[in-house]
């Protein structure tokens, strides 16, 4: 046996060892959670998390847990976010009886945690907001309650239910929109989601633009706020639930500002896409300056708690079928993150749902906040798969174009930057006004997201950000020395035919049936071809050609392709259309073409969570090589591909032998 084969035998034998659990030689654990779940079946509460986790792990939640409790004594009772002890996966890479499943298993351990607690204290609907898709319950529990809450079996981790306000301290033609009306590139058939203060639909800029509406909204004795949602009901989808709050309240003409940035349109300017569609989520609560939470000057306030946009998150998740997303928009935002890895741990249950999102295409864009921090932002724009945008001047704002806004926030993660000063834009009553904000920044990337969509309707959030950052203007920001990309569509349209990431990955795939080599995609990524020249070009190599050989009849290479990219034979009428297809194409391209299909098709089609998975794997083959300039064996990653199946514990057990081969490699 050779060397490389010795060590593949090595990896793949301790991944089925540790069947997902945390290796020998990295015992360190991001998160209470993190701990959790690595302790196989055993039940876990918050009290045996803190006397038996890591110091690391137990003494944060043990901090965070205690002022919690002292919020509770403070107030009469605290609100809380509480993870339960559930696997999860995104459910973009599940079939759709796998994420039922996984849904059944989330409200099973809902209604433990429930029963558990109601067998001790009183605890009324009216206190509980359950999640659908992700493993969290928001309660309102006083400080007698917590203490019983922390011994509860199932429950692993907490945080507050905190609030967030709107992120608010000519911008279309700075960032090369010309370019893409001039292609007519304009979000046609696309919809952005606006989660904020609700939009004034009637607006002569937003005429016939909202296509869906939704209200999340708080009634909360003891913080002080109650409900904006018609009605007085603390959750709506009924027509006119997503109008804009009332102008009596401070932040209430948000919303509307924000959305016509996305999509406004009138006879004299537009906003960045505006052909797309908007979907009105309310998620906002108003508060009285009783409240201690308001500014100096506002009799009321419009904040928004973690709990009401997990649950307008959810509701963008559940319309994906009903409506082409590119995005959503959530400019607000709060507190200070200087990590990544603690925002993630942190701010969890937002996570999952942005994740959830991300899974299936959606990019959720969030403002960095407005605190002018150089080593930091606010949650939840700091959140690693979410995409976070900071503000730059503009002409407008009448001082010099590209500059970082002095009130942005930034830090070393921070994604992508856009015009944030003087943003002429909608406001409620049928008027415009500038405002400034990274508020105003991250709806023009939303918007630019339906752009990108309509142009590339096969390309995911990956590739979109990707598109985005390689094209974007570098701007320093002279506060810390750090270089970020400002958006610029003319230069991302003109380079945009070119293979990505994402293509060469999917390429692999089906090409070499393996993901690929850092040198060898070095290699066709610096070609600088179309995606369709790469693809027609790997399928004339011998070594693909070893695979699917000249001789094979073309019934015969489709049926492979079948086999090999969605694990499955071909059904009748999937056949014919594809050999119908490909007697006017080369057999490469229409690979390409058939992949592209096949992870546009609904969750649960046959061979689509194969594809999916197969894909994922080989994306984090090689961002893993990316990451420690590591160019593994191409047999080593054969081997590891065929670990992958459509079963996601598969990609959990095959992402365990890349992790072990990039460790002995170096």
């Amino acid at each position: 046996m050779s060397p490389k084969r010795s060590h593949l035998v090595l990896a793949l034998s301790t991944a089925l060892l540790f069947s997902g659990q945390v290796s020998a030689i990295q015992q360190t654990y991001a998160s209470a959670t993190d701990w959790a779940q690595q302790q196989g079946t055993a039940t876990i509460s918050l009290n045996s998390v803190m006397q038996s986790a890591p110091a690391s792990v137990a003494q944060p939640l043990a901090t965070r847990l205690q002022a919690i409790k002292d919020s509770a004594s403070g107030k009469g009772e605290a609100r809380v976010i509480i993870r339960l002890q559930s696997g999860f996966t995104p459910e973009g890479q599940l079939a759709s009886a796998q994420a039922q499943t996984q849904r059944n298993t989330i409200l099973g351990a809902q209604n433990n945690v429930i029963d558990s607690l109601r067998q001790k204290i009183t605890l009324p609907e009216s206190k509980i907001k359950r999640f659908d898709t992700i493993p969290f319950l928001a309660l309102s529990l006083s400080p007698q309650a917590l203490d019983i809450l922390s011994t509860t079996p199932g429950v692993i981790d907490i945080q507050p239910d905190r609030l967030a306000r709107p992120s608010l301290a000519h911008s279309v033609p700075l960032i090369g929109g010309a370019t893409a009306t001039s292609l007519n590139i304009t979000g046609q058939g696309q919809a952005v989601a606006v989660l904020d203060t609700g939009v004034e639909k009637t607006h002569t800029f937003l005429s016939g633009k909202v296509v869906s509406e939704a209200c999340y909204s708080s009634n909360d004795t003891y913080y002080g706020s109650t409900t904006v949602c018609p009605g007085g009901a603390q959750q709506s989808t009924a027509v006119g639930s997503g109008v804009n709050c009332p102008s009596n309240i401070a932040g209430c003409d948000h919303g509307t500002h924000v959305a016509g940035i996305v999509a406004g349109q009138n006879a004299s300017f537009h906003g960045v896409a505006p052909s797309a569609n908007i979907i009105a989520v309310q998620v906002f609560s108003r508060f009285p300056s009783s409240s201690g939470f308001c500014s100096a000057g506002e009799s009321y306030c419009a904040l928004t708690y973690d709990s009401d946009q997990i649950r307008g998150l959810e509701r963008v998740y559940a319309l994906r079928g009903s409506y082409s997303i590119a995005s959503v928009n959530m400019s607000l935002g709060g507190g200070y993150y200087s990590s990544q890895a603690t925002c993630d741990s942190d701010n969890s249950a937002q996570k999952l749902a942005i994740d959830n999102l991300r899974s299936v295409g959606i990019a959720t864009i969030i403002a960095s906040g407005n605190d002018g921090y150089s080593t930091g932002m606010g949650s939840p724009g700091c959140i690693s798969s979410a995409i976070s945008v900071g503000s730059t001047t503009s002409n407008a704002s009448g001082l010099s174009d590209n500059r970082v806004s002095t009130f942005s926030n930034s830090v070393n993660f921070l994604d992508l930057l856009a015009p944030g000063q003087t943003i002429n834009s909608s406001v409620p009553g049928g008027g415009y006004e500038g405002f400034n904000g990274t508020s105003m920044a991250t709806p023009h990337v939303a918007g630019t997201f339906a752009l990108l969509k309509q142009r590339f309707p096969g390309e995911g959030v990956d590739s979109l950000e990707a598109r985005l950052k390689s094209s974007g203007l570098p701007i320093v920001d002279t506060r810390n020395g750090l270089t970020f990309p400002r958006i610029d569509l003319t230069t991302a349209l003109a380079i945009a035919n070119t293979a990505t990431q994402e293509d060469i990955t999917q390429i692999y795939v089906a090409g070499f049936l393996r993901a690929p080599e850092l040198d060898g995609y070095n290699y066709w990524f610096g070609q600088s071809k179309t995606a369709s020249q790469l693809a027609t070009d790997i399928f004339t190599l011998s070594v693909v050609k070893a695979i699917y050989p000249d001789s094979m009849s073309n019934t015969d290479f489709v049926t492979a392709i079948y086999n090999n990219v969605f694990g499955r034979a071909p059904d009748a009428g999937g056949l014919a259309y594809w050999l119908s297809e490909l007697a006017s194409t080369t057999r490469g391209n229409l690979v390409l073409t058939m992949i592209r299909a096949g992870l546009g098709t609904p969750d649960g089609t046959p061979g689509k969570a194969y594809l999916v998975n197969r894909v994922d794997l080989a994306l984090y083959a090689l961002t893993q090589q990316q990451g420690f300039l590591i160019s593994l064996d191409p047999e080593d990653l054969k081997f590891t591909e065929r670990l992958v199946n459509e079963d996601p514990y598969s990609v959990a057990l095959a992402r365990d032998v890349i992790d072990w081969l990039i460790f002995l490699a170096q």
